[in-house]
């Protein structure tokens, strides 16, 4: 019983990071132009990179932290 569950677990995770893995780029470049489009927005996640829990990682870094896990 305990494996069936395990994989189920594992199945419904794969489910949320395929198509995670799939858009990350997408959404790398989005967050890109959105940054270059609006400078508040470039300056608010610039100050949010500044603050000690996130050790000076920006969004892109914590975009990229699930499929780092995955692969």
């Amino acid at each position: 019983c305990n494996n069936k569950n395990q994989i189920f677990s594992k199945s419904e995770t794969l489910n949320v990071c395929i198509p995670y893995c799939t858009n990350q780029q997408k959404a790398l470049v989005v967050l890109t132009n959105c940054k270059k489009r609006n400078e508040s927005l470039e300056s608010s996640l610039y100050y949010l990179s500044l603050q000690p829990e996130c050790h000076r990682l920006d969004l892109a870094d914590f975009m990229i932290k699930p499929l780092q896990r995955v692969c």
